[in-house]
């Protein structure tokens, strides 16, 4: 039967169950929740600085389950050794000269909400056991986004928490704001 003769109330559940397709380049926004829109970005200088101006925003896309933002792989360089870090910017890697950083496991969910779970190197890192237990926090055992400020230069940068649940040590890191990261069309 063509669409156009199926009842307009079948016809509009049948369309809205279709999820949306996510977009081939976005830029990667910061939320506090689920429901809010955006409109903090990932700035297309690639060093973990934020931007207000989707103008400015990094160009990215999803290569397998890698993260390339303006043609360069994203991830967590975890420079201390994949035992030793539960936060880190979120820039750019290289996994051939730092074989530690984990740069795979990025995926796009129907809301197009970023999610990042790489099973084998998350596993090696501080707080892997707290997130198995606080799953409020991180929810399905994936690093989760942040915005975080450098004492130093107090400069917000974007974050991925990944391990770290203690609230006193989480308190240390100074202001650190917990989110989701989303995926804007750009």
């Amino acid at each position: 039967m063509p669409l156009s003769k199926v009842p307009a109330n079948i016809r509009s559940a049948v369309v809205s169950a279709v999820p949306t397709a996510a977009p081939t380049k976005f830029a990667i926004g910061f939320s506090a929740n689920l429901e809010n829109d955006p409109n903090i970005y990932l700035k297309n200088t690639i060093n973990s600085t934020i931007t207000n101006d989707i103008k400015e925003a990094a160009a990215c896309s999803l290569e397998g389950s890698k993260l390339k933002c303006e043609g360069i792989t994203m991830g967590a360089k975890v420079a201390l050794g994949p035992g030793n870090t539960d936060m880190a910017p979120l820039e750019k890697v290289d996994d051939h000269t730092e074989p530690n950083s984990i740069d795979t496991g990025f995926t796009l969910d129907s809301k197009n909400v970023l999610h990042w779970k790489n099973d084998e190197k998350f596993s090696k890192l501080m707080g892997w056991k707290s997130m198995e237990h606080d799953s409020t926090i991180f929810p399905n055992l994936e690093a989760r986004f942040a915005l975080f400020k450098y004492k130093g230069t107090g400069d917000p940068r974007f974050y991925t928490n990944l391990g770290c649940t203690n609230p006193d040590h989480l308190a240390y890191h100074g202001n650190l704001n917990m989110g989701f990261a989303k995926a804007v069309a750009l």
